[in-house]
This record gives structure tokens, sequence and C-alpha cells, in this order.
């Protein structure tokens, strides 16, 4: 199930609460009525900034063939009813089912933040993990892990003998299968994981210390909080750890956002006179005013570049837009070629226009927040090499770009 809280107010940032084994939504309650999130929505900068939902899905302590009466059970599956009939998933088949959830849900959002318990935090990891794998990045930018068993839980041990037809319990168990896998996976996984908090409850009875923390390649950001494995997502005021931590994780998470997506003026200082992109206009003979254009745009598409890096955005879609922008240059080279375009410099106005003109068209991105005029600076990022996958002349102009780049590296 997918429950907003509170209003809807089309952010383009959404945090998804997810409970734990046996658990619902009144996890993240606490004994006065007041829930976590609503408690995190006091905050301005939170609330001007995120949407929050609930994700839920079905967890109990029983095996599918336990049912309370094996004639009912019969006449339920045979007669039918509105009634689902669950049964024990694993966690993996939970992960499915909030990938779906998740997809069906959120796809206007560009950034997911994941507050997650206990099990929901291992389904969760398994939802990121397939997304990496489906779609090469994920809009999970954040996950805060909440006494989540990333080792498993002894407690599973013993659960084990008492419910062993539930596949949940197995799963928890340390060492099992399914934890080894999403931990090996998530180690081998070499780019797009979100950042990761995890918040370990110092008197937690069920997940211990050493299994609230997860295997990373990096160090990993702990916060220690003086909780059991349920105080710790049912805060009682706004200054106990749990709280705190998650209230500031967000909001750097926001301000890291802000710094990373403003926008510097462009100041033409000669940084760029260097450049092959920059020779290879010059010696085709482009006008002034397109070659300030240009770099312009090339710095668009730097500072772009370094921010989809710095989200550990999969290259894979940086490199699909790539072949997409010069598709558009080829095509219209080749009308130079054929003489339906004059000179250079009305080569580089037409490709110019055609890339405004097709920027929510055949150059619409699976990444939203590339505008127009980063896409442009694209193109000139993909001819600052010294070949002729981009240039602006009819001519092979190699050896006279490297001549003019000699004579500037010698200013």
């Amino acid at each position: 199930m997918f429950n907003y809280i509170g209003e809807k107010n089309n952010k383009k940032n959404i945090v998804l609460f997810i409970h734990g084994f046996t658990s619902n939504n009144d996890t993240w309650i606490n004994s006065n009525g007041v829930s976590f999130p609503n408690m995190l929505l006091e905050n301005d900068t939170i609330k001007d900034n995120f949407d929050f939902a609930y994700v839920s899905y079905a967890t109990q302590l029983k095996g599918f063939y336990k049912t309370r009466a094996g004639l009912s059970f019969l006449g339920r599956t045979v007669f039918g009813t509105n009634t689902v009939a669950k049964k024990s998933l694993e966690i993996l088949q939970l992960s499915d089912y909030i990938s779906t959830t998740i997809s069906l849900n959120c796809s206007e959002y560009e950034n997911i933040i994941i507050v997650a318990h206990s099990m929901g935090g291992l389904v969760s990891k398994g939802y990121i993990l397939k997304d990496l794998e489906k779609e090469g990045n994920t809009k999970v930018k954040l996950l805060l892990s909440l006494a989540v068993p990333h080792n498993g839980s002894n407690w599973a041990t013993v659960g084990k003998n008492l419910f062993k037809k539930n596949k949940q319990v197995i799963d928890l168990e340390p060492l099992s299968k399914t934890l080894n896998d999403l931990t090996n996976k998530w180690l081998w996984q070499e780019e797009g994981l979100p950042e990761t908090a995890y918040l370990i409850a110092q008197h937690d009875e069920v997940v211990g210390e050493t299994s609230s923390t997860g295997h990373e390649k990096t160090r990993q950001a702990q916060y220690f909080c003086q909780d059991n494995h349920f105080s710790i997502t049912k805060p009682e005021n706004d200054y106990t750890n749990s709280f705190l931590t998650v209230k500031t994780c967000l909001i750097k998470f926001i301000e890291k956002i802000e710094e990373d997506m403003e926008i510097k003026e462009f100041q033409d200082t000669g940084q760029y006179d260097k450049e092959i992109f920059v020779l290879k206009l010059l010696v085709a003979d482009v006008h002034e005013k397109l070659i300030g254009s240009s770099k312009e745009t090339f710095f668009s598409g730097e500072y772009i570049t370094k921010y989809l890096i710095s989200r550990k955005i999969s290259w894979s879609h940086i490199s699909t837009l790539h072949t997409k922008i010069k598709h558009l240059y080829t095509i219209h080279f080749g009308e130079l070629l054929a003489g339906k375009i004059k000179d250079s410099t009305e080569l580089v106005t037409v490709i110019h226009s055609k890339i405004l003109e097709e920027d929510r068209a055949f150059l619409k991105s699976s990444l939203p927040m590339i505008d127009a005029l980063q896409k442009t600076g694209m193109l000139h990022q993909l001819a600052n090499r010294l070949d002729n996958d981009i240039t602006w002349a009819k001519e092979n102009e190699i050896e006279k770009i490297e001549e003019l780049r000699g004579l500037r590296e010698n200013d």
C-alpha cells in the first residue's frame, strides 16, 4: 500500500517510510499519538522541500500452509472471495512488491529518500539493487537505516524453529542466502548506490550493533541512539538522537542539492581559449558570437556532468544522450556536405537550434534536470577531442588545429 502523509504538494523529493517485520504504519507513532513523519514536517525546510508517504506490505508470523482451517481455505480458494489469503513472502519478493508500488506512485519525483526500519531496510536494499540492475540508476538518493539487521538477527534463529514455514524468518537468520546475496551485490555495485546512514539502537535485543551496520566499500556513517528495537521509530520528543539524525540528514540533503544546482554565471576570461572545441570553431571560421555562445554552453555542460557524477548517476544515461546529440549533428553535417547549409557558421546555428527544438522530444532524457543549454554544451564536450567526430568544416582540419594549439600553448 502507498499512503501520502498529509497533502501531496508535488515537490521534487519524497520521503518514504517503510516498516519492518510483522509491523505496519503504526511503527512510526509514539505514545502521544504523534508520528515520526509529522514531527519532521514541523520543520519548514523539510515541509517546503519534501512530500511524505508510507509504503506498507503484508508481513505476518505464520506460514502459507498454517491456515486457520484447511476446509475454510479450500472453500476460499475454489469458490472465490474478495479477500486475498496472504502467504509468507520472501524478502526479495517483498522488494519486487515495493518496487512496483514506488514505480506506480513516484514517477514524477526526481529524488526518493527512504526511512526504513528493521526488515524494511532489507526490503529497500533489494528494491534499490533491482532498480540499478534494471534501469542503470535509482531515484533513491538517501537510505536511512533504523535498526536494520543487515547481517541477520539471532532472534530469527530461535524463530526459525517456531515458524518453520515463514520465509521472512528464514531470510532474517544470520548467514542466510538472502542476506549474503544482498550484501555481496551491494558491495559489488560499482556506481549508483544511495548515501546510507545507519541508526543503531544500543538497547536493541533483536538486532545487535554489529548487524545494524551494513557492509560498505567506504567508511559507514553510524549514528548511535539510546533506544531499543522499537522505540527508535517512535521518538517522544524532538531532541532524541533518532529524530535529530533523520531531520539533519534531510536538511543536509536539500542544502547539498541547492549547492550543486546553483548556476554560476559564465565569465569568459579566456579559460577555454586553448580547448580543442574552441580551436575547431576558430579554424572553421565560425563567427565570434557563436564561439562565445558555444563556450557558455560548454560551461553549462561541464557543470551538469560534474553534478550527475556527484549524484552517482550511471554514465550510461549520459552516453545515451551523447549518442542522440551526435546523431543530430551528423544529419546536419551531411547537409553542409550536400550544400544545403552554406558554411560552418550556419551549421553551428542550425544544430544549436535543433537541440533546443528537440529538447523534450528526440532529446528527452530520463534525467529531467538536464536542460537544452546543457545538452548544447554536451555537443561541444564531444567536440573537445582531437578527432573528426565533431568538426565544423568540410575539410580535415586536424593539422591546423594542432598548429593553432601549439601556438596558443606557447602564448
